[in-house]
């Protein structure tokens, strides 16, 4: 009996101390296991991106490859729910005859037709809207610059939409249609005319620019800007903008600061800007301080400064008639010059007769005006 009891002690004692060992044992085993599957897994991976040609991607333009998985997939079949293993697991037969023998399948070439048909027609309603949306632009975009031409205002442009809209224009059915819009299509209009302007004024070996200023009918100051240039040996001269003048201050510095800002906002080789032309004002002429003093001494010693002739004829005129040998005559012919004009606009028995006579001798009609001072030269 006590034999039998310590052999069940001793069995058991063994049993316990070798059952940890066996549990390790059967661990140990699994781990080698997984590691053996994931080793094969990263091998075929390894062998399919050696076994993949880039290539093939230019033949066939539904081919997909996971660079992960190492596998092969259909692109058209698999957005397209086919069934086939192009489309579900991935393909690893890595042939260029696996390709074709898949390009040749029922399956596919019903999914490849349903995807490009439906593209091709979506692609051709794409383009058709899209050539529409362009004419009515277009046509929206020309009526705007007939208003900006014609000096319109801009509470006529929805007039004029809707007799576009009631002889069948292409033309939007009501959008953009209001002055907002109006506005903001003459602003983009004039950036494309300007833009084309400045390329033909840096196009040229070398450029001038004429200012004034003046003060508008809500009697904010501004600065008018033209450029000449030569253009195949022909001078050009064309407008370049209308500057506001900063808290209406019109001395030297702050014009001077204005214009070679802009010069600089619109790509404008100072180098080659060797001409100014002002009205002869003291503050754009000034031997120290004016504007063209400023520009000689800042930006270019050659620059040559130019008193506008116009200006000068105007101011000599005035001189010769504010003289003493002339004032008298000057102020009797400033009288019957208004009195004859106010005689033929105030009666239209005399206007009438005015016309008949022009019209006995072939002459164009025309209405007197009264002289002004702003009319330069007219004395």
């Amino acid at each position: 009996m006590a034999v039998n009891k310590r052999q069940k002690t001793l069995v058991g004692f063994y049993q316990k101390t070798l059952e940890p060992t066996l549990e390790s044992v059967h661990v140990v085993n699994g781990l080698s296991t997984s590691n053996s599957n994931s080793s094969n897994a990263n091998n075929k991976v390894a062998a399919a991106r050696l076994l993949w040609k880039d290539k093939w991607l230019q033949d066939y333009d539904w081919l997909q490859f996971n660079n992960e998985l190492g596998v092969m997939y259909c692109k058209i079949c698999k957005e397209s729910g086919g069934k086939g293993v192009f489309a579900t697991l991935g393909f690893t037969n890595f042939k260029v005859s696996a390709l074709q023998d898949h390009a040749n399948t029922g399956e596919h070439k019903k999914l490849s037709w349903a995807t490009h048909s439906g593209s091709r027609r979506m692609e051709k309603i794409v383009v058709q809207a899209t050539r529409s949306c362009d004419e009515a632009l277009m046509t929206l975009f020309k009526t705007a610059h007939y208003v900006g031409k014609e000096l319109l205002p801009f509470n006529k442009f929805p007039t004029l939409c809707d007799l576009l809209l009631s002889v069948n224009a292409t033309i939007t059915t009501k959008m953009y249609h209001d002055d907002k819009a109006c506005a903001d299509m003459l602003v983009c209009i004039s950036s494309v005319i300007q833009r084309k302007v400045l390329d033909r004024v840096r196009d040229s070996q070398f450029f001038g620019i004429m200012v004034d200023e003046s003060t508008d009918i809500s009697v904010l100051g501004h600065l008018v800007v033209f450029a000449t240039f030569l253009e195949d040996g022909v001078p050009i001269c064309v407008f370049l903008g209308l500057l506001h003048i900063p808290g209406g201050k019109k001395n030297a510095s702050i014009i001077y600061e204005l214009i070679l800002t802009s010069l600089n906002q619109w790509g404008l080789d100072l180098d080659k800007f060797v001409g100014f032309g002002s009205d002869g004002a003291s503050v754009m002429t000034g031997i120290r301080n004016g504007v063209a003093a400023r520009l000689k001494d800042k930006v270019n010693p050659f620059i040559l400064s130019i008193h506008c002739v116009a200006h000068r004829t105007n101011l000599a005129s005035l001189d010769a008639a504010s003289s003493a040998s002339c004032k008298t005559l000057s102020i009797l012919l400033d009288n019957l010059i208004n009195d004859t004009a106010s005689h033929f606009k105030r009666s239209s028995k005399a206007k009438s007769r005015l016309n008949e006579l022009q019209e006995e001798l072939y002459d164009a009609q025309k209405s007197l005006k009264r002289y002004q001072k702003i009319r330069w030269l007219s004395r």
